[in-house]
């Protein structure tokens, strides 16, 4: 029972790790977006301080990316292992 909850566990956090990945990828491609709008559009002057802040939250989001990304090999790293000690395939799809 308790090697289910641990399985069942890691499932879970390899999803949850996918969710978050396509997550950030959204929230960059929108703050990019908005960036490039901003510093492009004729006539249009940002406010102050808009222009750092939209290059710092990219920067942050890149790096929650980065976060997500490793902790989502470390999850299927551990998957396999489990998978190849008890001689199982994997009930997730690859990604």
């Amino acid at each position: 029972m308790a090697r289910e909850r641990q399985d069942s566990l890691l499932e879970y956090k390899i999803s949850y790790s996918l969710r978050a990945i396509r997550h950030f990828e959204e929230e960059i491609l929108e703050l990019e977006a908005d960036l490039k709008s901003s510093r492009k559009t004729a006539g249009y002057q940002a406010p102050a301080g808009r222009l750092e802040f939209l290059d710092r939250e990219i920067a942050e989001k890149k790096l929650g990316m980065i976060e997500a990304k490793a902790n989502l090999a470390t999850y299927r790293f551990l998957q396999q292992e489990r998978d190849r000690v008890y001689g199982r395939s994997s009930r997730t799809s690859g990604d």
